[in-house]
């Protein structure tokens, strides 16, 4: 309906290339969805190779169904970023020259990240356009494919050269690029992978930095830099490039994951709190981010204790339950922490936390006991740790704390018994057992 017949050489070219191609449009307005429809179709592309979409999720799925070679998609898809659709697409056709993203911004600030994710991305248009404009714009985008300038083409050749370990070859060729454009960070990060390849991290480093004066965001000289800073237990400076990246580009539970483990590594416990308001607005959670946002939070929680800031600890284990659906061994944890620090009260509520239907559980019941040892009396503790162990309960905390409230009775015989019977159930913890027993008979003799 759209074709033309009258194309010269370089219309017929770019029509050629759309036309060998499926195509996925992805944008919520209806009208930028059509126009975008209509002009890759007057450039050469099959209306039976595309497809449209309006949301993240169905774009997702038409990745995997329509396995896509163009994807043209707005940065803002039903309050997911677009650009998460890069690495699919990447993933799907690892060739750079079978592939085209285009992505759809509509301010400033959205265009510098998709400058800053070369590669990824390689053109924006930047809402509104013309039909003309973006006619215009995307036939460029396609010859650029078809025939690449030197800074490009010598990226790709140094590309090929490094796949085949030619190190020395690829350098040259990369260094030669970084001479054909006035913003050479993505030669300089290959020419930094080239030299992690022959096994020069300091090199690496150099040019990875090199790269990010041209553009301080760039996304392929942050990642790399943060791997190699990583890899090397760097953890500080490793945590200060993780914050360019959360703070610029969309959030993956993997570098989210990263992100709440270096902030503990590295003591930045006022941050961990942030990172739950992240993790809440991902549309896929994986357990294991889940596990390691609540651990951030726990030890959040328990460095805000030590710091007497105990309200902040209770907001950010409130966060921790949240985040592990109020899972009895984070429970338990919080609780301990709490108890640790002399917060029975602020324990007692978290207790409340407990499904019903885990509420006969060991972890309950020791953590109840545990909680009622401090606020109750010693001999309602001591009968009900009792009952627990003719249950036959096992468990460290509630042998602890009847160890600790026999010797504060002055029942130094039964705390004996204890102690010996935790030591054969847990003979690894001997000495932690043993060790109340001598912290008492050092009170006697003193």
């Amino acid at each position: 309906m759209f074709q033309r017949q009258d194309r010269d050489p370089k219309e017929q070219a770019v029509a050629e290339w759309l036309g060998a191609r499926r195509v996925l449009v992805a944008d919520v307005g209806p009208s930028t969805r059509a126009c975008i429809t209509r002009v890759l179709q007057e450039l050469g592309a099959r209306p039976p190779h595309l497809k449209v979409v309006n949301g993240f999720a169905a774009a997702v799925e038409a990745m995997a169904d329509h396995r896509p070679h163009i994807v043209i998609c707005d940065y803002h898809l039903a309050g997911t970023c677009g650009l998460r659709l890069a690495p699919l697409l990447k993933r799907l056709h690892p060739e750079g020259r079978d592939r085209l993203f285009v992505l759809v911004t509509v301010n400033s600030s959205q265009s510098v990240v998709a400058e800053a994710a070369e590669e990824d991305v390689d053109r924006y248009v930047l809402k509104p356009f013309t039909h003309e404009g973006l006619r215009d714009y995307l036939f460029q985008s396609v010859t650029a494919k078809l025939h690449p300038g030197p800074y490009i083409a010598r990226i790709e050749r140094g590309k090929a050269a490094l796949a085949r370990k030619e190190f020395d070859n690829a350098t040259l060729l990369f260094t030669e690029a970084t001479i054909h454009s006035e913003r050479p960070a993505l030669a300089y990060y290959y020419l930094a992978q080239a030299y992690l390849a022959e096994g020069r991290p300091r090199d690496a480093e150099e040019h990875y930095r090199a790269g990010l004066v041209f553009n301080e965001i760039h996304y392929r000289c942050l990642t790399g830099l943060f791997e190699l800073l990583r890899s090397e237990y760097r953890c500080e400076e490793a945590y200060e490039v993780m914050k360019v990246l959360l703070e610029r580009f969309p959030v993956s539970p993997r570098r989210l994951d990263a992100a709440v483990s270096l902030a503990v590594e590295t003591g930045h416990f006022d941050h961990v709190g942030r990172y739950f308001e992240v993790y809440t607005g991902l549309e896929f959670k994986p357990e294991n981010l889940a596990q390691a946002v609540s651990r951030a939070l726990i030890e959040g929680g328990r460095h805000f204790l030590g710091n007497e800031r105990v309200q902040e600890a209770v907001d950010v284990f409130q966060k921790a339950s949240v985040t592990a659906n109020k899972h009895t061994l984070v429970l338990r944890r919080i609780i301990t922490s709490l108890v640790e620090h002399g917060k029975h009260q602020e324990a007692e509520r978290f207790l409340k936390d407990f499904p019903p239907e885990h509420q006969r559980g060991s972890d309950y019941l020791s953590m109840d006991l545990l909680i009622g040892s401090a606020l109750g009396t010693v001999s309602r503790t001591i009968d009900q740790g009792r009952r627990l162990l003719r249950s036959g309960l096992q468990d460290q905390v509630v042998y602890e704390t009847l160890i600790r409230t026999s010797i504060k009775a002055g029942l130094l015989e039964s705390a004996e018994g204890l102690v010996y019977d935790a030591a054969r159930i847990w003979p690894e913890e001997r000495e932690r057992f043993e060790r109340y027993l001598s912290k008492a008979s050092g009170a006697q003799a003193a």
